[in-house]
Parts: C-alpha cells; structure tokens; sequence
C-alpha cells in the first residue's frame, strides 16, 4: 500500500490542475471584453421595421467599435445604410448613430432597451461595451 501514496498524491495534483485549467478557461467563453462584460450583453441588434418582429429583415451587431457605413457592417447578409427603424441595445452597451456616413450631423446616444421609430434612420454608429 506504501508505494500508492506517491501515485495517489500525482493523481490529486493533476486533478487540481485539470479543475483550475478548466475554471480558467470557462470563465474568460463569455467574456465580451477585457472588462468582464458577458457577450451575450453587449449588442446592438437592427430592425428594418418599427416593431422588433425577427421575420422582418434584421442583424445583430456583436462587435464593438466605430462604423461610418452602415453599407458595409461585418457580418450583414444586407445594406443597413438609412434601413434601421428600430434597434434592441444590450444590457451592457451604449451606442451612438448618426443621420450621415461617416459620422455626419447631430449624433443621437441610447442605452440598453428597445428604441423604435428611429428618426432619423442611422447611417453611421458606435457601439460600445466598456
């Protein structure tokens, strides 16, 4: 029995290391930024039409940063440029749109929620999760 403590004792200190492995690399899946913010918060999702319905043409917007043409949105399957009547923002982000490309005329600001009836239509936005 003598020369199984040693070998228990190598067993344990692998499954420390495989739990702490594990614990680290699960905590960082979610993450939408240095800051800890959970990915799943911090969106802006578009609607080309005032009431939210998903039937009707729409992109969620994941990546936080800075975009003078909605024409050219990365992942959008359309042209978002003067489309968006509504738009849901994440509980964890804030964005900035405004009436122009390239970030031209008055900038309007939202918070989390939803804000329909947008007026007007972006053509240019910031999205920002810090």
């Amino acid at each position: 029995m003598e020369w199984m403590v040693p070998q228990l004792r190598a067993a344990g200190v692998l499954l420390l290391l495989l739990f702490a492995v594990t614990a680290c690399s699960s905590s960082g899946a979610d993450a939408g930024g240095d800051n800890g913010t959970p990915a799943d918060e911090c969106f802006v999702h578009l609607y080309d039409g005032d009431d939210f319905d998903e039937n009707d043409d729409n992109f969620r917007l994941t990546t936080p940063g800075r975009y003078g043409d909605l024409n050219d949105l990365p992942g959008a399957d359309k042209n978002w440029d003067d489309e968006a009547d509504s738009m849901r923002v994440g509980a964890a982000a804030r964005v900035t749109v405004w009436p122009e490309p390239g970030f031209g005329g008055e900038p309007a600001r939202y918070g989390p929620g939803n804000h329909a009836d947008l007026e007007p239509e972006p053509r240019s936005l910031e999205l920002d999760c810090s």
